[in-house]
């Protein structure tokens, strides 16, 4: 695998993402589904590289995306006036792709951050309302390991393994705030 970088990056042509990729398909690292550890080898590239005393191409950026280029997808509902005005809400697991697209879509026009790609399970909701889609919530599995959680919760390496699985983190939050 070393000499194969190394001359990966002497020769030239590669981005990071390509020699990422190069190595693991020349070297077979695949995960049990049988995909490529392309990430992990994107993230062990630098510090490999150095270590070899090798020059890495430059990071490439991709264009803007859609809401950097001003591309408007759906939004929640616009309302002024109180929840009790609104009237009945409700939540809507985003189970179906089409309800996955909307949420993605409301995220991504509304949220700073962008729909976003979070490892691990996620579970997203959409609240409704007879008006449509007010707002957008989505859950993650909580951080394996994070260290103001852990000493507040006063748990230690045994006791994080055993309870972590029960922790979910809100990742992402998007629509308009109602007035009380």
């Amino acid at each position: 695998m070393v000499r194969r970088l190394q001359w990966a990056l002497q020769r030239g042509g590669f981005s990071r993402a390509g020699s990422a990729r190069e190595l693991c398909e020349r070297d077979g690292w695949r995960n049990p589904r049988g995909k490529l550890y392309a990430a992990s080898a994107r993230k062990a590239l630098p510090r490999l590289a150095k270590q070899l005393g090798l020059a890495l191409p430059p990071i490439q950026v991709r264009g803007p995306s859609c809401r950097q280029r001003g591309v408007q997808g759906p939004r929640p509902v616009q309302f002024a006036g109180s929840l009790r005005q609104l009237g009945e809400v409700w939540l809507e697991r985003a189970q179906t792709p089409a309800q996955r697209r909307l949420r993605a879509d409301l995220l991504r026009s509304g949220h700073p951050l962008g729909a976003g790609r979070a490892p691990g399970c996620r579970v997203q909701y959409l609240l409704a309302s007879r008006l449509g889609p007010v707002s957008v919530l989505s859950f993650v599995a909580a951080s394996l390991r994070l260290g103001p959680r852990d000493r507040h919760l006063g748990w230690d390496d045994r006791t994080r393994g055993a309870r972590v699985g029960a922790v979910v983190s809100n990742d992402r939050w998007s629509g308009y705030e109602l007035d009380r």
